[in-house]
């Protein structure tokens, strides 16, 4: 394949970002990865360029791999980009962020990805991948650092009052089991 075709994502909720540093765990030079969770509409024009990227490439009865699964409870569109190379980061306004002033992105992070297909022949298997060059920030999700976000909200039911004591285990009874 000589020309690059190039992608871009509508907004979508990000799931196991690896995007404030490299995931290590399987490759010691470490990825910089994201799943997406979109609605099926705009994932629509993505999964039609990857299926006519692989076509092109593969042929139209090959059988290929695409980074694209769907959840069955929800409807939704989870695709898989990934890079070796951290990618380069914006904000909602089209702005650069450099790395240093980049927030903590959880998952539940809105954004928008783009980058490179890339067709791929290995072991025998054929596929396309998504190449992360780009990612737009629109919503953060940071973690709250384990802090108290205040409980629950009241409702109906068993409550402590103040005078009562609350029977804890404390592993030298036997009364306690």
């Amino acid at each position: 394949m000589s020309q690059k075709i190039k992608f871009t994502t509508k907004s979508g909720r990000a799931k196991y970002p690896w995007l404030n540093r490299a995931d290590t765990e399987f490759d010691a030079e470490g990825k910089w990865k994201t799943q997406l969770i979109l609605d099926p509409a705009d994932a629509e024009g993505l999964v039609t360029l990857m299926n006519e990227t692989a076509h092109d490439n593969f042929g139209s009865k090959a059988k290929y791999k695409l980074p694209v699964t769907h959840d069955a409870e929800t409807g939704d569109v989870i695709i898989k980009a990934q890079s070796k190379y951290q990618p380069k980061y914006y904000d909602a306004a089209g702005q650069v962020i450099p790395f240093s002033k980049l927030p903590s992105l959880f998952g539940g992070s809105v954004l928008k990805l783009g980058g490179q297909l890339n067709p791929y022949t290995a072991n025998g298997s054929k596929g396309i991948s998504l190449l992360l060059d780009k990612v737009q920030v629109i919503e953060p999700v940071s973690s709250s650092g384990g802090a108290d976000d205040g409980g629950f909200d009241a409702v109906d039911g068993f409550t402590v009052d103040d005078g009562d004591v609350v029977d804890t285990f404390d592993g030298d009874d036997a009364s306690d089991f």
